[in-house]
């Protein structure tokens, strides 16, 4: 059975500060664990596609831990259904 799933990224970019909004369906309705695996698969395949992978790979993997170590990192996200 084949599952589609669309999900849009809106970025915006404002004195260095990047405000992410992931926006779905609502009849999606994925939870985080998987919207998580799924926006990772897309991740992995720019990785795939840069003309430096492992410079790529160190890039995304440094920035992952930045966010996760500091502690004012995404203090204000949430989750809005509509």
């Amino acid at each position: 059975m084949e599952e589609k799933y669309k999900i849009e990224l809106e970025v915006t970019v404002l004195d260095g500060n990047a405000k992410i909004q992931v926006n779905q369906n609502s009849e999606q309705d994925l939870p985080p664990d998987v919207l998580a695996m799924v926006l990772a698969s897309g991740v992995a395949l720019a990785i795939r596609l840069s003309d430096n992978e492992a410079e790529t790979m160190k890039d995304v993997i440094d920035y992952l831990n930045g966010e996760f170590i500091d502690p004012n990192s995404f203090v204000d996200a949430r989750i809005v259904k509509n």
